[in-house]
C-alpha cells in the first residue's frame, strides 16, 4: 500500500476518531462526506472494495484542487454488519457540522440505516422501525431530517420510492432480471426456461417474478419452475424435475442470494445439464466464480466489469492495484467509486453543501459519466436509469456479452 493511501486511511481514522467523542470543528476549507460501509463482519467481502473505491476517487478529487475549491474529507464509519449499530453511527454523522451527504453500504437493509436514523432524531426517539413505519413516517419528518443519502451497491427494487432523500448507484433487481432475460431471448435465442428460485426471501421471489414477466413478454415460454430453501443447496429433487421434462429446456434461470448461486450451478453442471445458467443482479460474481468450478456457459447481469477492456475501467484497476497492492476483486469497487465522484459533481452543481440542494441537485442529475455505465435519475426517482452489463464465461474468461440500454 503507498505512502499516500496510508496517510488517506490515517486521516480518516483520526477524523472518525473525533467525530465518536464529538471534538471535530468544522473547518471552511473542507466538505465533508459521510462513508458508512461494514468492514467487519458477514458484509466486509462486499464493502471493504467499495470502501477502497472512496478513497481512491477522494485522491483524485482533491489532486485536481477538490470540489468548490476545497478539499473533500470522508469521515468513516464502520457498521460492523450489525444494523442497530449502523444507525447509531449514522445519527452521530448526520449531526455533524457541515456534512454534505451520506454515501456507502451495499446491503438493502444497512442501506436503510441512514434514513432511519435521521428519522429517530427526528421523530423523538422512534427506536424500531419497519417497512410501513418508515413509510408512514418519512412524509411527517424527511424535511426536517434532510440527510441525502447515496447507497453504491443495494439493489432492492423500489428503495428510493420507500425513503425520499435516498438515491442509487447501481441498477435495481428488477431492470437486472428483465436484462438478462432479453439478452438469452435475443442473443442466445432462447425459447424454453427452467426457474430455479430460493422461495424464502421476497427478493429473490421478486427476481424470480420479474424475470418470468419479461421472459413471457418475449415470446419465451417457462417449462417448469423448483423451489429450495437457503437452507438446504442440496438440490437433486428439482434436478429430476428438469431431467424429467418431455424436453430439455434451452436455459436454467436461478435466483438466489449471492452466496448460494455457485454451489447450484455447480450441481447442475454434476448432473450433465450443460444448457446455459442464468443469473441476475450480480454485485459481485466472486462467490459464483470460487463455487460454480466450471463457469463456460453461465451469463450475469450485472452493474459493471472489472474485465471490461474499455480505458477507463482498465485505468481504474491499475490505479487501485497501485494503491492498495492487489486487484479490486469487486464490481463494488467500481460502484464505491462512481457514487463519490457522484457526490463531488452534484456539490459542484450545486454550488454548495447545505444537504437539502445537494439533494436536489442529485435528483437533477442526467447522463453522469459513471465507470459504471451513464447515470441519470428520472424525475421525481432516486432509482438510478443506466445500462446493464451482460457478463458471460467462455473458455475460462469473463468477455462483455451484452450492454443492455434502459427503456
Amino acid at each position: 500500500m503507498s505512502g499516500r493511501v496510508k496517510g488517506v486511511l490515517l486521516v480518516a481514522t483520526l477524523v472518525a476518531a473525533a467525530v465518536t467523542m464529538g471534538l471535530l470543528i468544522p473547518d471552511s476549507d473542507t466538505i465533508r462526506v459521510g462513508v458508512v460501509y461494514n468492514t467487519t463482519g458477514g458484509m466486509k467481502w462486499l464493502d471493504q472494495p467499495g470502501l477502497e473505491g472512496v478513497r481512491l476517487a477522494v485522491e483524485e478529487i482533491n489532486a485536481l484542487g477538490g470540489v468548490l475549491s476545497r478539499t473533500v474529507e470522508i469521515v468513516e464509519v464502520d457498521g460492523t454488519t450489525d444494523v442497530t449499530k449502523t444507525v447509531d453511527l449514522v445519527a452521530d454523522l448526520a449531526s455533524m457540522a457541515d456534512l454534505a451527504a451520506i454515501i456507502g453500504v451495499n446491503d438493502p437493509i444497512h442501506a436503510m440505516a441512514p434514513i432511519r436514523a435521521a428519522l429517530r432524531r427526528a421523530d423523538g426517539g422512534l427506536s424500531t422501525f419497519s417497512h410501513s413505519e418508515i413509510a408512514l413516517a418519512v412524509g411527517r419528518v424527511t424535511g426536517e431530517a434532510g440527510v441525502p443519502f447515496v447507497t453504491a451497491g443495494s439493489t432492492l427494487s423500489g428503495l428510493s420510492r420507500l425513503i425520499p432523500g435516498l438515491y442509487m448507484v447501481a441498477a435495481d433487481h428488477r431492470a437486472g432480471a428483465e436484462a438478462i432475460a432479453d439478452h438469452a431471448l435475443g442473443d442466445l435465442g432462447s425459447e424454453s426456461v427452467f426457474i430455479l428460485l430460493d422461495s424464502g426471501h421476497a427478493y429473490t421471489n421478486d427476481l424470480a417474478e420479474s424475470f418470468e414477466r419479461r421472459w413471457l413478454e418475449g415470446g419465451g415460454s417457462v417449462v417448469g419452475t423448483g423451489s429450495y430453501s437457503a437452507g438446504d443447496l442440496e438440490i437433486s429433487p428439482q434436478i429430476r424435475q428438469v431431467e424429467e421434462l418431455a424436453g430439455p429446456p434451452d436455459v436454467i434461470f436461478i435466483a438466489s442470494l449471492p452466496n448460494d448461486g455457485g454451489y447450484l450451478a455447480r450441481q447442475l453442471r454434476a448432473a450433465d445439464l450443460s444448457q446455459p445458467i442464468l443469473f441476475a443482479d450480480v454485485v459481485d460474481p466472486r462467490y459464483i466464480v470460487a463455487m460454480a468450478g466450471d463457469m463456460d456457459g453461465i451469463h450475469m447481469s450485472t452493474h459493471g466489469a472489472l474485465s471490461d477492456p474499455d480505458s477507463d475501467i482498465q485505468e481504474f484497476n491499475d490505479a487501485y492495484e497501485n494503491a492498495y497492492g492487489h486487484a479490486p476483486g469487486s464490481v463494488s469497487a467500481l460502484l464505491g467509486y462512481d457514487t463519490m465522484r457522484l457526490i463531488a459533481d452534484a456539490i459542484t452543481r450545486a454550488g454548495s453543501i447545505e444537504m437539502h440542494e445537494v439533494s436536489q441537485s442529485l435528483s437533477d442529475t442526467r447522463a453522469f459519466d459513471a465507470l459504471t455505465g451513464s447515470l441519470s435519475y428520472a424525475t421525481g426517482s432516486g432509482s438510478s436509469v443506466k445500462p446493464i452489463k451482460i457478463v458471460s464465461y467462455e473458455d475460462g474468461q469473463a468477455l462483455i456479452a451484452a450492454e443492455i440500454e434502459p427503456p
